[in-house]
């Protein structure tokens, strides 16, 4: 039989020798017979606690558990310890570490587990019964130092686990960090420029607008200087047909006077046609005048708009800050637990 000299240091240290377990390996039948007992008062004494019971009910059954503690039970009687021995010690102290079982009921079931064995020891082996309970809490001893090194190394593994998850989280943050501020700045300066080209293009559309109505102004004034004259045009039309309707009365005389009275009247028929064409193009350049005031203002309001969403938008630039900040923070704390 195999065992490693760590091992057989400890069995050493703690006095557990072959006689021991020539002695457990003895009294087999003594041990079978008391197994179902043990076991059964055993779970007894387990069930009765709530958190204990939570665990065996989130991973087992009371039955199964059972028939697997009557076979541990039997195994204290193995003649011989090897290091497939050990190792199945190990692997039972991982399944126990692994489902939430802490150090503190783990040992304490140990000693729960003597008084039990020894109660029953006494009466199947009543003449060596205290022999035979030295040689099995040697055994229970090395058992629980075995789970203790298996615990501890879990407890490493866990560690090391929540430091490389931390580690990762880390390189997540600062990266998130870093894109975050990357996008924060040049969301703000999207945002400034955003802000400040609607402003501009409200005052700009402001002052359009006071220019187009100064425009339609001066276009009003034009349109009553030309009512005057063709008021004008007018009198000098009825002034013309007059000069003729005297030329024609003076006879000889009034030819030449005719003729300017011809002149005066193709005059005031030209400045009348001007004139209705100026009043054309004045209305045509009022309605282009009006149309331009009503897109101006449909403009000024979508810039006004335009404003409002750029200002929204400097306060989520401000939210997004205030998340840096406290991903920074978060940060340098993750990075202080990993270093500690």
């Amino acid at each position: 039989m195999k065992l490693s000299a760590k091992w057989q240091q400890m069995m050493d240290y703690i006095g557990l020798t072959d006689a021991d377990t020539t002695l457990l390996h003895g009294k087999t039948a003594e041990f079978d017979k008391i197994a179902d007992a043990v076991t059964d008062e055993l779970y007894r004494r387990v069930t009765a606690r709530p958190e204990l019971k939570a665990i065996i009910e989130r991973h087992s059954t009371i039955d199964r558990l059972k028939q697997t503690q009557r076979a541990y039970f039997m195994s204290m009687c193995t003649e011989g310890i090897d290091d497939a021995y050990i190792e199945h010690r190990m692997r039972v102290g991982r399944i126990h570490s692994r489902i939430g079982l802490t150090t503190h009921w783990y040992l304490g079931t140990y000693m729960i587990y003597l008084d039990l064995a020894v109660a029953h020891l006494r009466q199947v082996c009543p003449d060596d019964w205290m022999d035979v309970t030295l040689a099995l809490s040697k055994m229970f001893n090395l058992d629980s130092q075995i789970v203790l090194e298996v615990y501890q190394e879990e407890e490493k593994a866990k560690v090391e686990r929540l430091a490389e998850e931390r580690g990762g989280m880390l390189s997540v943050i600062t990266s998130s960090v870093q894109e975050l501020s990357a996008m924060l700045t040049q969301l703000s300066t999207s945002s400034r420029s955003a802000a400040d080209n609607a402003r501009q293009s409200v005052l700009a559309q402001e002052r359009s607008g006071a220019s187009i109505r100064e425009l339609e102004h001066e276009i009003h004034e034009i349109s009553e200087i030309g009512s005057v004259m063709r008021e004008l045009s007018d009198r000098t039309h009825l002034l013309g047909l007059n000069a003729a309707i005297e030329a024609a009365r003076a006879g000889e005389y009034g030819r030449g006077f005719e003729v300017v009275a011809g002149e005066v009247r193709k005059l005031a028929a030209s400045s009348k046609e001007s004139l209705d064409e100026v009043h054309r193009k004045l209305d045509q350049i009022r309605q282009s005048i009006r149309t331009a005031v009503e897109i101006s203002e449909q403009s000024a309001e979508y810039a006004g708009r335009q404003a409002a969403v750029a200002e929204e938008l400097n306060a989520y630039v401000q939210m997004i800050e205030r998340v840096v900040a406290e991903l920074e923070s978060l940060r340098e704390s993750v990075a202080a637990d990993v270093t500690n």
